[in-house]
This record gives structure tokens, sequence and C-alpha cells, in this order.
């Protein structure tokens, strides 16, 4: 329950991120002109490397009107309308099959230049399709020049001649396909004008734009000048769709993709050439998709949410960046394909919403893995040798808290008579004596790289083969067992020379299986196991006072240590169990005991229920007074009792 609904929590936060990071990265484009302009270039650099060109029609050319032009001429503007009659004159001569002027007529001029010019455009009209420029009073036209113009083109083709850029760096990349004007509907864009005029199934007329497909090289368009037309050879014009408009070095000129490349030579184009590419992308029929506005947050988001999960994902540190690389990547190169199959896409903006959802996300996953080392460390460093914490801080995957069950070997300890030798002394004394005891018992158990389960007034409770595994967990068990034995007659010597007499320290060893793992709540919590092998361990400390022992160890114990020499204890039965339980007690050398071989052999026939093993031990208990299992079974067997079965009535 609490791990489905953890990870339910876990999504909920990895979807808020998507979200939260979505509508960031939306507010960023909408008031950072900085990110508009990254996006913008790196748009322009895919769609100029990458989007479907169409060729360059070879029924294309410009006409243009030319610094050299102008100079010939007695005024600069308007564009003399004397000129543009016999270019439109000639062009019609020479069988041309369409002809766009990208020049407002708003305002006369030369009333002879004025008449045959309209002139000249009314019988060009009859013989080819013929646009004329248009353009609103929202674009700075007065109504007097609006008027003029009306009545200059009327009966002309008009196509508005409005270039649609991009706010923040000027740059065309789409095409008008038309707009609403006042009292007139809808009227359509330059270059769409002239594709329904010329065509026999004209496009729809719409409002709105299209993105504008460039081709490779607009620079090899045939460009003639205006002064020039007269007196070109007819079959330069005969046959082709002619656009009239300026070209000049301060006026009417325009920011392309192309600028993306540096120092190309079609960075910046006549407003005329652009219209041209217009009418050649609607003369080769390719049509460009683009994502609409819109779809930028559903990609942030979705981009935002992979990389959360990739970032998010519970596995190592290098294997979940390698997830968010994959996104990244994947995501640019779906991007970067969609551009190349002819759909524009938005490439920034996406991929920032995954570097900064997927960073939050590996940031909190970051805090989360280092909540968890500090938890780690501040549950063990009390309980394990500063080794195994390093090794279960920096793999934490080896810990399975909560519990589980696994064998380890239990090690208890307890001081006989403490409590009474501590309500004779003085609370500051008892404190040194404690202190010095359980604090060495602590270095010696984490020495052995015990697991420290609790303290309880003088008991120390230590385990193996937790939480990390401990191949030879008995025979560590048993050394320490050694270990505090010798620890605490040394200490026991210590205080004796001081005048006060401390109890023996009782030790119990078992291994079995148990369930074992953190179990209390967020702050308060133990390390610890719980099992009948744990309990049978607590038992076997205090059957040390029956004993007369000082460590009693489980034969499960004794069965994984066979460099150890052990003597038999008994088949002991604790209280409450039907079943006896094999004990040993470790042989040290220690001194007043019976030699093991003489030991060994009275027990054996006291186990096979000999009835010289009374006598044996009887002798053995003379010669070895204190030897206190020698004793115990001298005593034993005297009372009439056989064989090695003891049956405890206490615990």
């Amino acid at each position: 329950m609490a791990a489905s609904e953890a990870s339910e929590s876990r999504r909920g936060e990895i979807a808020a991120i998507a979200l939260g990071t979505a509508l960031f990265v939306w507010l960023a484009g909408a008031l950072s002109p900085a990110l508009r302009l990254a996006e913008n270039w790196l748009a322009d650099l895919a769609r100029v490397a990458l989007a479907p060109a169409p060729p360059l029609s070879s029924d294309l050319v410009l006409v243009t009107i030319t610094e050299d032009t102008l100079a010939a001429l007695p005024y600069r503007s308007p564009v003399n309308r004397r000129l543009l009659a016999e270019a439109v004159e000639a062009i019609a001569r020479a069988g041309a099959k369409g002809l766009a002027l990208d020049i407002l007529f708003d305002q006369p001029t030369e009333a002879e230049a004025d008449a045959r010019l309209s002139s000249a455009l009314r019988r060009a009209a009859a013989r080819m399709p013929v646009v004329t420029a248009y353009a609103r009073q929202a674009d700075h036209l007065s109504p007097a020049q609006i008027a003029f113009l009306d009545a200059y083109t009327k009966g002309l083709t008009q196509g508005l001649v409005n270039l649609p850029t991009d706010p923040d760096d000027g740059a065309v990349r789409w095409a008008l396909k038309g707009m609403s004007v006042e009292g007139r509907g809808v009227l359509p864009g330059f270059a769409l004008a002239l594709a329904r005029s010329a065509s026999p199934s004209p496009p729809a007329l719409a409002a709105g734009t299209m993105p504008l497909a460039y081709p490779v090289d607009p620079a090899k368009l045939p460009a003639y000048p205006l002064q020039a037309i007269p007196l070109l050879p007819a079959a330069w014009l005969a046959g082709k769709y002619i656009l009239i408009g300026a070209d000049l070095p301060h006026s009417d000129r325009h920011r392309t993709p192309f600028a993306a490349l540096l120092s190309h030579p079609a960075a910046i184009l006549p407003g005329v050439t652009i219209h041209a590419m217009a009418f050649n992308q609607e003369l080769s029929g390719l049509r460009l998709g683009e994502a609409p506005p819109w779809a930028l947050a559903p990609f942030s988001a979705l981009m935002a949410l992979l990389a959360a999960l990739a970032l998010g994902h519970k596995a190592r540190l290098g294997r979940r960046l390698l997830f968010g690389v994959v996104v990244l990547v994947g995501y640019g190169g779906a991007a970067l394909l969609a551009i190349r199959l002819g759909y524009l896409v938005p490439i920034l903006p996406p991929l920032l919403a995954a570097l900064i959802g997927g960073g939050i996300q590996g940031g909190r996953e970051w805090r989360r893995e280092q909540k968890k080392r500090a938890f780690v460390q501040e549950a063990f460093a009390r309980y394990l040798s500063p080794a195994v914490v390093k090794l279960l801080v920096q793999d934490p995957t080896r810990l399975r808290l909560g519990g589980e069950q696994r064998e380890i070997t239990y090690v208890f300890t307890d001081i006989a008579g403490f409590t009474t030798v501590s309500e004779k002394l003085a609370p500051e004394l008892m404190a040194t004596i404690l202190n010095g005891y359980l604090d060495r018992m602590c270095q010696i158990a984490l020495a052995h790289e015990a697991t420290i389960d609790k303290i309880v007034g003088d008991a120390v409770v230590a385990f193996f083969n937790a939480p990390l595994d401990q191949p030879d967990h008995a025979r560590r068990a048993v050394r320490l067992a050694v270990a505090y034995d010798a620890f605490s007659e040394d200490f026991r010597a210590e205080w004796r020379a001081k005048g006060i007499e401390i109890g023996i320290t009782r030790v119990g060893v078992n291994t079995g299986r148990a369930t074992v793992g953190n179990f209390g709540g967020q702050r308060f919590f133990n390390y610890t196991g719980h099992g009948d092998s744990v309990n049978t361990a607590a038992r076997l400390e205090s059957v040390n006072k029956h004993l007369g022992t000082r460590i009693c160890i489980s034969g499960t114990t004794a069965a994984g240590c066979p460099d150890q020499p052990f003597r038999p204890v008994a088949t002991l039965v604790l209280k409450g169990k039907s079943q006896g339980l094999e004990a040993v007690e470790p042989m040290t050398g220690q001194p007043g005991y019976a030699p093991l071989d003489a030991y060994q052999a009275a027990f054996g026939r006291m186990a096979a229920g000999d009835p010289t093993a009374g006598p044996a031990f009887a002798q053995l208990a003379q010669h070895y007074p204190g030897d206190p299992l020698v004793s115990l079974h001298a005593k034993r067997l005297a009372a009439g009792e056989s064989g090695a079965r003891i049956v405890l009535q206490e615990k």
C-alpha cells in the first residue's frame, strides 16, 4: 500500500513538473526575445539545411529598379511611369505568360506618363495575367492614396504586397495567402494573386499565411534592370512570368532564413525577390507544414515529462543521464526528420523544457539520494563499522529496509549481577564503569564488523550477515564472543584491583533465519531482527547462569566454524521447547579446564548412557575443580541423572 502511494505520488510529482515546466517555457518564449531569437536561428539553420526546397522555375524572371535605373531619371520617387510603360509594352510584345508589378500606384505623377502606363497595363492584361500591388490604410496609406490606388488599378488584378515579418528579427519566413480588407473582403497576397490568375485551377482564397519554401539558391533567379527591358531580345521574356520591383540598397530589403548561414548571398533579399520565391513555390506545388503556435505547450510538456521520467528513473546516475541524453537526442532527431519531411516544428523550447524538467526531477532525485544516504549514515553509523557504513552509503540498494528474511547470527551479552553491584556504587562511579565497559564492547563489535542491535542496561546485542552479506558470519560471531570474554575478564581484573567486584560477562550465540530490517517510525527506528533464532540466542546467554559457563554457542553456529575447537555442553531443552538444542563452548585455552580429549571421552560416555560416565566426570572434577561443565555434569550424574539432555525450567 505504501509503495503504491509513493509511486502514485511520484507520478503526480513528475506530471506537475512537466506542466509547470511547459508553462515556464511558454512564458519565457512570450517574454524573452533572446529565447525567440535563439529558436529562430536554430529553426532557420535546420530549415535551409534540411527542409524540402522547390526547384527554381526557369519561367521566372525579375525586372529590377536599381540605383542605376534611378540615376538616369529626373526624380527617384515615384518611379517614372513612362519608363514603366515602355517596359510593360515590351514585355507584352515579347509574349510573357504573366506580369506582376511590386510598385504602389498611390499618387499621380506626370499626366501623360500616368495615362500611358495605365493604357499599357490594360492592353497587357488583355493578353496575359497582370497583377498590381495593393496596400491598406493600415500600411500607412492615406485615404487619398487609397482612393487614387483604387481608381488607377481598377479592373486589374490586385495583390497585397505585405510581407509577414517576424517581430523579433524581421525575417520573412511566411508568404501571405490573403488578408481581409475593409469593404473588399479577402484580397490575395501578391504572389498568390499572380498564381490564381495564371492557373486554370486557382488555389483557394483564404486569409492567413503559409510557410515560405525558398529554393536552394535564390540568387540564380534571372534579373534584368528596368531600363534594359525594351532592348532585350524578345526570346528572353517570351513565356516567362515577370515580376517588376525595386532592388535598392536601403529600401524594401528583408532578412531571410539564409541569414542563419554566415555571409550567405541570400541572407537579405529585396521584397520583389521574396514575392518571386513565393510565386515559385506556388508553381512547384510544394507545401510546408507547420506546427501551430499552441503546439509549443504540449510539445514542451511532453519533453519535460519524458526527461523527468528519464532522470527520475530508479537507476544509477550514469544510466539516468544516458536516458536523459537519449530523450534530448531523440527529440532533436525527430524534429530534424520532421523538418526534412516538410513539417516545421519547434526545436529549442521543447529541448529547453526537457533540460529544465529533467534537471528539476534529477535534482529532486539527487536530494532523495542524499537524504537516503544521510538516513543510512544516521541509521547505521552507531551500529556498523565505518567501512560497512561507507559501502552502504555508496550503494544503498544493498540495504533493504522494512524487513527481509535472511540467515543471521546473533550475539547476546549480559553482566552477571551488575544490577546488584550498581546499587552499591555512587551514580558517578557506576556511570564511569558502565560507560567504559559498553564503549569498549561496542568498539570490539565494530572491529569484528558486527551490526550493533541495541544496548539495554549493561547488555550489548549484536548480529552478523545484515545488512550486508557476510558468508562467514558464524565464524565472526564466535570470534566476537571470544573477544568479548577476553576483554570482560581483563575489565573485571582491572576493577577488582580497585576494590570493585564485577560479575562475569555471559555470552550467547545462535545462527538461524530471522526477519531483519528497520522497525519503528520515520524519526525513531531500530535496525533489528525478529524471530525464534533471535530469542534462542538470548536464551543461550541466560543459560550460562545454569551451566556456570561464560559462553554458550548453538551447534548450528559451531557448524559454520570448522577451524574453531569446541567442546560439547549438552543437549539443551529450553523452557517452552520440546526439541533439544545442541550447545557447545569454544575452547580458548581457559585455565583450570580439563583436557579436551578427556572431557570429550567422558561426555561421549554420558551421551551414550554409559554408567561409567559418572565416575569419569567425578575423577575429572577432583583434578579440575574450576571447570564449570565438569562440575555440572559430575553433580548431575551423581544426583542420578543420565545422558547429555538437560531440560531447563527457567528462561
